[in-house]
């Protein structure tokens, strides 16, 4: 196993969804950026120059109270929607961590021999409903196909030992010079 295949299991399915949550923000934040870079700037200027201000010393103070702005704004909100994604991530991988950590405990059980476990629905989705009910259909069938191997055992039983009491009978009556 290599060093990457041991920590994909350490992180767990909850810390990847965290890190996919925050890398889609991180990007939407640098197009934001980009975007309000390159747009922003020529906007700016096209206004303050209908404005008729023409004092270079207005124009370039105006041009960097622009930028610290948009980078403060863009910075603050990143802030913002990293944080709210980032808990928000975190609720919805505990909840699926949950649901999925319970169907991985029933089928263990079940595959020990516990076919009356059950694993309750979840209430998250059709996805988790038909899991829900796919596991506890397999426990009932093997709970079925173990019933019907211990009912067939025990005909088994019964008649081989029809036939093995008439041997035997038959056996002592030679054995003791009846027949």
């Amino acid at each position: 196993m290599s060093e990457s295949d041991g920590l994909r299991k350490r992180a767990g399915f909850g810390s990847g969804l965290i890190v996919a949550i925050a890398a889609v923000v991180i990007v939407g934040l640098l197009t934001s950026w980009a975007v309000a870079s390159a747009v922003g700037p020529s906007i700016f200027r096209d206004h303050l120059a209908q404005s008729g201000e023409s004092d270079p010393h207005v124009i370039s103070h105006a041009d960097m109270a622009f930028k610290t702005a948009g980078t403060l704004s863009v910075v603050i909100a990143g802030a913002a929607a990293l944080a709210a994604s980032i808990f928000v991530g975190v609720l919805i991988s505990r909840r699926l961590s949950r649901s999925l950590g319970a169907a991985s405990e029933v089928a263990q059980r079940v595959s020990a021999g516990d076919y009356e476990e059950r694993m309750e629905n979840p209430l998250m989705g059709r996805e988790f409903t038909a899991l829900s009910e796919a596991v506890n259909s397999m426990a009932g069938e093997l709970a079925s196909v173990e019933a019907s191997r211990r009912s067939a055992l025990g005909d088994l039983g019964h008649e081989m030992r029809t036939p093995i009491a008439a041997i035997r009978g038959y056996l002592e009556a030679v054995d003791d010079g009846v027949r």
